[in-house]
């Protein structure tokens, strides 16, 4: 009867192996009204997840403590709406922003999906966002999958590391009976 529990618990949880990898875009990079800068894009992450979203600017280095510098930049989270055919974000900036370059990234955390790009921010405009941004390492970004009509984007169930403890463990329940 043990062993049949096992083969269940182990059958239940291969598919979460196989499930698709959430995935961020970062869309749109607006002027809003009273100089917000709102920031956008889509996901496949179900609706109700929390993402991080971090702004910097790219000019930020250190310095030395003698010299006062500035720092610009935001940072806040955002929930993650439904939306068709993907689901959406949006981050506002309330802060005026000074001209230069920034830097974007937005996180979810708990998958740790992540997606980088820039923008140029001149006096009264804000240029489209650059994506995927130059970075050391190669999977910063990720492309939206196509998704068949008529379906939704589901948000993957467990990472392949529970899948592969799940079936270390069965595989020691059953070798420890014999």
């Amino acid at each position: 009867m043990r062993r049949m529990a096992f083969l269940v618990l182990v059958l239940a949880l291969l598919p979460a192996g196989a499930a698709a990898a959430g995935w961020l875009e970062i869309s749109t990079v607006a002027d809003g009204e009273n100089d917000t800068i709102v920031i956008g894009g889509t996901t496949n992450l179900a609706a109700g997840n929390t993402l991080l979203v971090e702004v910097i600017s790219a000019s930020f280095a250190p310095t030395d403590k003698t010299e006062p510098r500035e720092f610009a930049g935001a940072s806040g989270t955002v929930d993650v709406e439904e939306g068709q055919p993907y689901n959406t974000w949006r981050f506002s900036i309330d802060t005026p922003l000074p001209p230069d370059t920034y830097l974007v990234t937005v996180t979810h955390a708990e998958s740790g999906t992540e997606a980088s790009g820039r923008f140029t921010l001149t006096d009264g405009a804000v240029t489209e966002v650059e994506t995927p941004m130059p970075t050391t390492l190669p999977e910063t970004t990720m492309t939206p999958p196509e998704t068949p009509t008529g379906t939704t984007p589901t948000e993957a169930d467990l990472p392949p590391f529970l899948t592969a403890l799940a079936l270390i463990v069965s595989a020691a329940c059953v070798w420890r009976r014999r």
